[in-house]
């Protein structure tokens, strides 16, 4: 027999404690307010928000209002029982009605901190037992089920003319409910069980009203703390990051002296267009960004072999993902763009020139392909090369498994091309490289990504999927 439990029951106490409900109906509600609120309200003083976020939610504690309603209703019909000389009625139920105000739902809880009270079970402390279907079925095994079925839910929550109230069932024998019948047993029955329920109801107010005035606004201040935080920390990332909005004009530097009589004006000096970009901090922001990248790629190589020429594009779409991270301001920060083939750009206006959008970083990807390879690439990407000054990455992806030797090789044919000047440092441990070529210069990040495994895994991998191995 599938029966739902009633109030102030072991299920309650194991199932429904009232700090998971008031958490889910009321502060997911507090929190969800709280993010809710625009950058401008969340510096507005605590009391302020709090007011705001905690004025529409609302929830009552329950209490009983001292109205008690009685009347008989045949719920659970039960067995018909002989009362007399071919005279039978039914058993019934007779409910209860204590009148409830605040929310009455509550009262399908249990309150968390109740370690003094104990929860209402079916024929606890009534001195019956469970009833068992005997061979010898009879009228008093019939009422015994009865009985039990209607202990089932004791207390349940509901309305009585259109009012809450908690209802309260009790059994009636017709056997022993008779003219002349002394109430007084079921009286003292109903007045003991609801002197139960009167403390486990006393603690759940008392839990409703903590939460109310303790509990839910220090989350409300929590939460709240953690959005002040997170813009604190967007604001200094966004101003770390040092994104240029445009090229400054060059400065035109006037000699206020007075000139001689009739001396011509000395001719103003030619105006230098000063070279700019990115800067430095930004520079190395989107290295540490691709070092980031590279560091996760290397400890899964397997993932980005097969095959490897027709994976570039695949892995550039990688990167630009992770740079893109970098862009928390939103959309329109957004200026890593995979172009061409391999490329990742960032376009800047020229406010100096007046020529528009000039790329003003570059990153090339390659997978290594040998030291005769390094001067074509390194053409490619100085040709992208739109500004006086452009910073940019060569990205190789080295399957070899002597990374520090393929560093080497690289290494010493671009210093050997004619565009090379110096090394200036490095980013990230990739040193950066200066070049210069018709009159535009440019800072290279050289990266290696080491996407080596075993040979004869790739072998097998590469004959699973039809591919010859590459050396």
């Amino acid at each position: 027999m599938l029966v739902t439990p009633g109030c102030f029951t072991t299920y309650r106490k194991e199932s429904n404690p009232l700090s998971r409900y008031l958490d889910h109906h009321v502060g997911n509600r507090a929190l969800l307010a709280i993010g809710a609120l625009a950058e401008s309200e969340i510096d507005l003083p605590d009391d302020v928000i709090l007011e705001r976020v905690l004025g529409d939610l609302t929830v009552e504690p329950p209490a009983f209002s001292g109205e008690v309603e009685m009347g008989a209703f045949k719920q659970f019909q039960g067995p018909s029982l002989e009362i007399g000389p071919s005279t039978k009625t039914d058993a019934h139920v007779q409910m209860i009605a204590f009148g409830v105000v605040g929310d009455a739902s509550l009262l399908l809880t249990w309150p968390d901190a109740a370690d003094d009270v104990e929860p209402i079970d079916p024929f606890d402390g009534d001195g019956w037992a469970h009833p068992l279907v005997s061979d010898d079925y009879d009228e008093q095994d019939a009422m015994r089920r009865f009985e039990f079925r209607a202990a089932q839910e004791r207390f349940t929550v509901g309305e009585h003319r259109d009012v809450p109230c908690l209802w309260f069932r009790l059994h009636i024998d017709p056997r022993t409910y008779h003219e002349g019948f002394d109430h007084s047993a079921h009286k003292s029955f109903v007045d003991e069980q609801i002197a139960r329920v009167r403390p486990i109801v006393d603690r759940i107010a008392s839990q409703i009203n903590e939460y109310r005035q303790t509990t839910l606004p220090a989350k409300v201040v929590s939460a709240l703390e953690r959005r002040r935080s997170e813009a604190r920390n967007r604001e200094a990332f966004e101003n770390a990051l040092s994104w240029p909005l445009g090229f400054p004009r060059a400065t035109l530097e006037v000699d206020l002296q007075t000139a001689e009589a009739g001396a011509p004006p000395a001719e103003p000096a030619a105006l230098q267009l000063l070279p700019r970009g990115l800067t430095d901090t930004t520079f190395a922001d989107i290295v540490v960004a691709v070092r980031r990248w590279a560091n996760g790629a290397q400890r899964y190589p397997r993932s980005f072999h097969r095959p490897q020429r027709a994976y570039e594009d695949w892995i550039t779409d990688q990167i630009c993902i992770a740079l893109n991270m970098l862009s928390a301001g939103g959309a329109d920060r957004e200026v890593f763009r995979h172009v061409g083939k391999t490329d990742i750009t960032v376009r800047m206006k020229d406010t100096d020139r007046g020529t528009g959008e000039e790329v003003v970083f570059v990153c090339e990807c390659k997978w290594w392909g040998g030291e005769a390879r390094v001067r074509d690439d390194l053409d490619q990407l100085l040709g992208y090369l739109g500004q006086r000054h452009t910073t940019g990455m060569l990205i190789y992806f080295v399957a070899n498994e002597d990374l520090e030797a393929v560093e080497g090789n690289a290494i010493r044919a671009l210093t050997a091309h004619d565009a090379y000047i110096e090394r200036v440092g490095e980013h990230a441990s990739w040193p950066v490289l200066r070049f210069q070529q018709e009159g535009r210069r440019a800072d290279v990040c050289v990266a290696f990504v080491h996407l080596h495994y075993a040979s004869a895994l790739r072998a097998a991998d590469d004959a699973a999927e039809g591919f010859e191995t590459e050396e």
